[in-house]
C-alpha cells in the first residue's frame, strides 16, 4: 500500500489530528512547508505560495502542490486567477476544509 492509499481511506479530522505530529513521516520537506504556508495564507496560486516561501519561481512548488491534490487528497482548486505579470491564468488552491471526508479509494 502507498503512503496516499493510507492518507484516502481516513477522514481529515483525524488526518489534521495525526499529521500535527507526524507530518514529516508522510511528506517530504516542501510539502511540509506548502502545508504550513497555505495554513497561514487561506488560499492561493502557485506563483503566489512560491513567494510566500521565497522561492523565485512557481516550479519550486508547483508539482508537489499537484502532488497534495492528486495523490494525497489534501488540497482542493477552488478556482482561477490570472497572472497579471505574464497573463497566464492560474489554479487557486486551499487545504480542504476539514469537515470534508477524504475520498475512497
Amino acid at each position: 500500500m502507498k503512503k496516499w492509499e493510507r492518507v484516502k481511506l481516513t477522514h481529515e479530522n483525524s488526518l489534521a489530528a495525526y499529521y500535527a505530529g507526524h507530518l514529516d513521516e508522510y511528506f517530504n520537506n516542501r510539502e511540509n512547508v506548502i502545508m504550513t504556508a497555505l495554513n497561514i495564507m487561506g488560499s492561493g496560486t502557485d506563483d503566489e505560495i512560491a513567494k510566500f516561501l521565497g522561492f523565485d519561481h512557481k516550479s519550486k512548488v508547483q508539482s508537489r502542490i499537484s502532488d497534495l491534490i492528486i495523490d494525497a487528497g489534501l488540497l482542493e482548486e477552488v478556482g482561477n486567477k490570472l497572472n497579471e505579470d505574464t497573463g497566464v491564468m492560474n489554479r487557486i488552491v486551499r487545504i480542504k476544509p476539514k469537515e470534508r471526508e477524504a475520498a475512497i479509494v
